[in-house]
């Protein structure tokens, strides 16, 4: 089900043109400390970043590469997520155009002013503020991927792409890393989402069966590698805390 109405031209409603003939594609990468399913949000297969990271949502254009990797000391470059951003849009275009959307989280008024739609997610003024600093990120499609805290480790000739410690990255990157990249993200199959795995794997409410290396979109950290219920993947925690 798509959530609200889906322009048939966004172009005119965000900027999409890609690089030019000269420009370089940047990748940014960080660690996604907290998946919640909001930041980034893969609803109905359309990988957005709508909140979070407000300094990469400034920064990336059309053409551009993010990706979001697991915390963790002993294994580094497991990729949660992944994508190459095709339209740009500010917040008050992003909610009208995909009202209903988990992530469409700030309405603007008449006056100029934004309203919180979602009073429990990021209650605090200066968390509204960092979240409106910055427009909203739509990725392409075809070639972006969301691994539902299931990661993916980078493939050797990419690895030295795996960020360390707090902040993001965009240095660092060899020539032909975005062509690499984009063959690599293209050639994953799509991750199915928790609830699904779950129940492939015989995950019913009144079983407790772990899960390696998935955690639900229900605001577990992905320490947790645990579904307990399936009321309680469904049921989420949306206070997120952004990393």
């Amino acid at each position: 089900m798509w959530y609200g109405r889906r322009p048939n031209d966004l172009a005119q409603q965000a900027r999409v043109c890609g690089p030019g003939p000269s420009a370089v594609s940047r990748i940014f990468r960080y660690i996604l400390v907290h998946d919640y399913g909001i930041a980034p949000c893969p609803a109905d297969d359309l990988l957005t970043l709508a909140t979070c990271k407000p300094s990469i949502r400034r920064s990336a254009k059309p053409g551009d590469w993010v990706l979001g990797f697991r915390p963790g000391t002993v294994v580094r470059g497991e990729m949660l997520w992944g994508g190459r951003v095709a339209r740009v849009m500010t917040q008050g275009e992003f909610e009208q155009a995909y009202r209903g959307r988990p992530d469409a989280l700030y309405r603007l008024d008449r006056e100029g002013s934004f309203s919180r739609l979602n009073p429990a997610y990021h209650p605090s003024e200066r968390e509204k503020a960092r979240d409106l600093s910055g427009p909203v990120l739509l990725f392409d499609e075809s070639i972006s991927r969301y691994c539902y805290g299931q990661p993916v480790a980078l493939p050797s000739e990419l690895a030295h792409l795996a960020p360390i410690g707090r902040g993001h990255r965009v240095n660092g990157v060899n020539q032909g890393d975005p062509e690499r990249l984009a063959a690599w993200l293209t050639a994953l199959p799509r991750t199915k989402p928790v609830r699904e795995l779950a129940e492939s794997l015989g995950c019913h409410r009144t079983s407790s069966c772990a899960m390696s290396a998935a955690m639900p979109m229900a605001g577990l950290s992905h320490r947790v590698a645990r579904c307990s219920t399936t009321a309680s993947m469904n049921s989420g925690e949306e206070n997120g805390t952004c990393a």
